[in-house]
């Protein structure tokens, strides 16, 4: 069930005075009842809140803003339950990622922990801030083959749609024109990244970023190195704009980051189109912390297209019913070539548009001669599927779909189950 566009803006209204109350500001319009508050179903707001990822910041809050008087007992009764699911996995998720990086360290391979409770932990002081996800691991390009045999050999198999076999032609386009493969284990999915962004050179490498890491304790036995403040924060501002931010925990989380004055150290070298339309974009939903520099405050005044499309976004499914063909490819094009202009990054945009990561699976030969016809016609033919379906009007795709993520239904007492990243 998708969350109502009233319970969506509802959820924007929280979250803008959660980071409120975090800044030390009074909530803005404290003893008041937003106009959009009444009639809403608690069922509903989990539903935004799980949507768009939320659920931890509304928990943390709920007495100071008020939630039990406001909209019921149910609504904070479903969050805590939310958090305490969360709580479990991330537990989970800490023994998980000290178990790979311990068999990592065996075999000589460097790797940061990306986003999940290690940037909870950088953003807002404790692992459970940002629920339970996937686990995202950086490595060098040159550490992807090993990272992948330790990885199988723990129990983690890369996943059939989109992934490639080491030494084929397929493998080597998959590294050369993406950034990241899956794989899916027993308790957890991990996502092996060799660059920040699928973008090419256009945020640090690995290098760069191990140089300027940062260790962070997610619990009382787990300590793991992950991103510096400001590779983290460039990092969220990036990926936040090639969701086209339809993630509000994302805004949360560039929010919560841009407040620390070590982000901003040489702000005018990463400040480009990304960064400045995700500013743009979280002050329109969340205001902004005094600690941005009022220059680019002043420069993402003017991203007005960025916060109408940011808006839209946030108020549709994050995965829509019946895609158009193709449109998640040219999205993402369109990502790449806004952030490099140069003629090799181009090059590599449309050979990624052409033949996507999902497409290679199963193509096991070593030469392009021999592999790329088969990808043209398996290209083709799934075109050509998909454009049926979707012509048919129906909901069925002929690619491998995510399972939607639903809200707990008060007041059944059921553990909600809270699958996102």
């Amino acid at each position: 069930m998708d969350p109502t566009p009233a319970a969506t803006r509802c959820v924007q209204h929280l979250l803008a005075e959660a980071v409120r109350v975090e800044v030390g500001a009074t909530r803005r319009g404290s003893g008041t009842v937003f106009r959009g508050d009444q009639g809403l179903p608690a069922r509903d707001l989990v539903e935004a809140a799980v949507r768009h990822r939320v659920t931890g910041v509304l928990h943390a809050h709920a007495e100071t803003l008020d939630l039990g008087a406001r909209f019921g007992s149910e609504l904070v009764t479903c969050l805590a339950q939310v958090h305490d699911a969360d709580s479990r996995g991330v537990t989970v998720q800490a023994l998980e990622l000290h178990r790979i990086l311990a068999a990592f360290a065996d075999r000589g391979v460097h790797a940061l922990v990306l986003k999940g409770p290690a940037l909870a932990v950088q953003s807002a002081g404790y692992a459970e801030a940002r629920g339970v996800g996937d686990l995202d691991l950086f490595v060098a390009p040159g550490s992807v083959e090993l990272a992948r045999e330790v990885l199988v050999a723990q129990g983690w198999q890369p996943r059939t749609f989109g992934s490639a076999t080491p030494g084929s032609w397929a493998w080597r386009h998959v590294l050369r024109t993406f950034n990241e493969i899956t794989f899916d284990g027993r308790a957890s999915t991990v996502d092996l990244h060799w660059r920040l962004d699928p973008t090419q050179g256009a945020l640090p490498e690995f290098d760069e970023c191990w140089h300027r890491r940062e260790v962070v304790r997610l619990n009382d036995l787990v300590e793991v190195p992950t991103l510096g403040l400001r590779d983290a924060f460039v990092h969220s501002c990036w990926h936040a704009a090639k969701d086209e931010w339809r993630w509000l925990r994302s805004l949360v989380d560039v929010h919560r980051l841009a407040r620390r004055p070590e982000s901003w150290a040489d702000w005018e070298e990463f400040a480009g189109w990304h960064v400045r339309q995700t500013i743009a974009v979280t002050a329109d939903v969340l205001g902004l912390p005094q600690t941005v520099p009022a220059e680019l405050a002043r420069r993402a005044s003017g991203e007005h297209a960025a916060v109408r499309r940011a808006r839209a976004r946030q108020l549709r499914p994050p995965v829509a019913h019946r895609p158009f063909p193709a449109a998640q490819s040219v999205r993402n094009l369109r990502h790449r070539l806004r952030a490099d202009h140069s003629a090799r990054a181009v090059g590599v945009a449309l050979s990624a548009a052409a033949i996507p990561a999902y497409s290679v699976a199963g193509i096991d030969d070593r030469t392009a001669w021999r592999a790329v016809p088969k990808l043209v016609l398996r290209r083709v033919v799934w075109m050509l599927r998909w454009g049926r379906t979707w012509l048919r009007g129906t909901q069925a795709s002929p690619f491998p779909t995510t399972p939607s993520v639903s809200a707990p239904a008060p007041p059944t007492g059921k553990t909600p189950r809270q699958a996102v990243r």
